[in-house]
C-alpha cells in the first residue's frame, strides 16, 4: 500500500486562487463551485458551451491521462473545456503551487492477528463440556452417598 497524500486544512483560499475564483477565465468561463474531498480537489465551471467538472489530487494518484505539475495532476471529469481553459489553470497551478504542501500519511501497519483453527474452538468447548458433566457427576454422587 502506498503513502497516502492529504490536502491539509487551511489552503483554502490558495487552491480557489489556483482554480480562478473571482475572476474570468478563456471561454468566458466562471469558477461556479468547488469541494475539497480528503485528497481531491474538484472544482466546476459554468461556462457558455456547458460545465466543466475540473479534478486536483497528488500525481502519484491521478490517472495516467492527467496533466501534471510539480505538484498536482489536473484531469478533466466532466464536460468539454474550452479553448485555453485547461492551459490557464494550469499556469494559475504553477504560479501558486509553491505554497501548498500535502500531508503525507504511511500506509497503516499491518496488524498481525493471531486465528484460532476453527477445530481448536471445538475442542475448548468439548473440554468445557466434559468439566461441566464431571462436576454434575460428582455433586449428584455427593447427594445420594449422604442420602
Amino acid at each position: 500500500m502506498a503513502d497516502e497524500s492529504v490536502i491539509s486544512p487551511g489552503q483554502e483560499e490558495l487552491l480557489g486562487a489556483m482554480l480562478g475564483k473571482d475572476s474570468t477565465l478563456p471561454g468566458d468561463c466562471k469558477l461556479a463551485g468547488g469541494s475539497i474531498e480528503k485528497t481531491i480537489v474538484k472544482a466546476t465551471y459554468a461556462c457558455p458551451s456547458g460545465e466543466v467538472v475540473v479534478e486536483l489530487e497528488h500525481p502519484a494518484a491521478a490517472p495516467a491521462d492527467a496533466t501534471r505539475t510539480d505538484k498536482f495532476a489536473l484531469h478533466i471529469e466532466r464536460g468539454t473545456p474550452p479553448p485555453g481553459l485547461q492551459n490557464a489553470l494550469l499556469s494559475r497551478i504553477r504560479e501558486r503551487e509553491t505554497q501548498f504542501h500535502w500531508t503525507v500519511y504511511p500506509p497503516p501497519t499491518p496488524v498481525a492477528q493471531r486465528t484460532v483453527p476453527a477445530r481448536a474452538g471445538v475442542v475448548v468447548v468439548l473440554v468445557l463440556l466434559v468439566l461441566a458433566a464431571w462436576l454434575l457427576w460428582r455433586r449428584l454422587g455427593r447427594r445420594t452417598s449422604h442420602g
